[in-house]
């Protein structure tokens, strides 16, 4: 069940254009598990943080 959540949230965040399996990966690892929660970060802060 959780293999499948985190699958799932893999798979909607590589959806945003530039992002990969590694990049989705990364968000994945920093807590972000859909798209609208990157919506909500300040760009530069989530540059940083890469």
């Amino acid at each position: 069940m959780k293999a499948r959540r985190k699958k799932a949230a893999l798979e909607e965040l590589q959806q945003i254009p530039g992002v990969g399996k590694s990049i989705s990966e990364d968000l994945w690892q920093m807590g972000f598990r859909k798209v609208e929660e990157l919506n909500q970060r300040d760009p530069e802060e989530l540059y940083q943080r890469f």
